[in-house]
């Protein structure tokens, strides 16, 4: 008799167990952040620490350059730009969509700017604050210009690099004047020379000036 009623138990036990369990939907309010016998919350906040070690102070886009990518960073790509007055200026009209070549008004292709000129760190600043503004912000707070680093505090903060482009890549997206009849074009950026840093110079040859050189025409 014992073992009868162990048996109905167990299958009334193993029933309940398999019967249909009731569900709902959750609810964020069912949860909570925060312990409930804290009564005071502060709303959260998020740290980020940009990476200042030397390695950002490379040069952005390290793979050969493609008219089909698009590089990012203080320079619209899909902008043209003219160069007077050590600045470039874009061009007030209408862009297309995606990168591509310039007239000669305007002949600097924002794409090419951004391949040839940013480091990895201004790419990240570009990201968090969109550049440092050059001119004051309007009653907004928005920035209509902006300018690269042109203050460093020493040597650490700069490197000697080099980029290069083809001589086809180069045509209608650059000054026609700094191309070269055959050749590749190449971009340096001379960190070490405290009279460069801040910039980079335009070459028909892979030469860069010296850390000692005035300017850019010093090896011709």
């Amino acid at each position: 008799m014992r073992r009868r009623t162990f048996a109905i138990l167990g299958w009334l036990l193993a029933a309940a167990l398999l019967g249909p369990i009731e569900t709902r939907a959750q609810f964020l309010s069912d949860y909570t952040s925060t312990p409930p016998f804290i009564s005071n919350t502060v709303a959260p906040n998020i740290l980020l620490l940009l990476d200042n070690s030397g390695s950002m102070n490379n040069r952005a886009y390290q793979t050969a350059f493609n008219t089909a990518t698009t590089y990012y960073g203080l320079f619209d790509p899909t902008e043209c730009y003219s160069y007077s007055s050590n600045r470039f200026q874009p061009d007030s009209s209408a862009n297309s969509a995606t990168p591509g070549t310039c007239g000669a008004s305007y002949p600097w292709s924002g794409n090419l700017l951004n391949y040839a000129s940013m480091r990895r760190i201004d790419t990240a600043k570009w990201v968090m604050t969109g550049g440092i503004c050059s001119v004051a912000r309007d009653g907004s707070g928005n920035c209509t210009r902006f300018k690269g680093q042109d203050s460093f505090s020493g040597s650490a903060c700069c490197r000697d690099q080099t980029q290069s482009v083809t001589n086809a890549q180069a045509t209608g997206r650059m000054d026609a004047t700094y191309i070269p009849a055959g050749g590749d074009v190449f971009f340096h950026m001379v960190g070490s020379n405290v009279n460069l840093r801040g910039n980079f110079c335009v070459d028909n040859d892979s030469t860069a000036p010296g850390s000692g050189d005035a300017d850019c025409t010093a090896d011709g």
